[in-house]
């Protein structure tokens, strides 16, 4: 079933990085069939090669985005991400402030 994730991470219009893609594809691949993953920042970071701090921001701007909703478990338990990818594809990309 994750399948369907990976493909709309990897087919989303949504104007996003090659790592905030990367980060779609790694909770597509370890999400259940009702598209919730749970997934610690640090094994993504490891798993995309790049440090915690660059995936915690890539989380929050896709959350902005509206491609996750973040579900927190309390403790030491890593967040649920519920991908909504397919919701939010069709809307416009977020404006860049440069």
């Amino acid at each position: 079933m994750s399948n369907i994730y990976i493909d709309q991470a990897l087919s989303t219009r949504a104007d996003i990085t090659p790592l905030e893609r990367l980060v779609l594809v790694f909770l597509g691949r370890n999400a259940g069939p009702d598209g919730i993953a749970s997934m610690a920042v640090g094994r993504i970071a490891q798993s995309a090669n790049t440090g915690s701090e660059t995936v915690t921001r890539a989380l929050r701007r896709l959350t902005n985005l509206g491609l996750l909703e973040r579900q927190d478990r309390g403790g030491s338990l890593a967040p649920l991400h519920r991908l909504t990818i397919e919701n939010a594809a069709g809307e416009g990309t977020e404006e860049s402030s440069a």
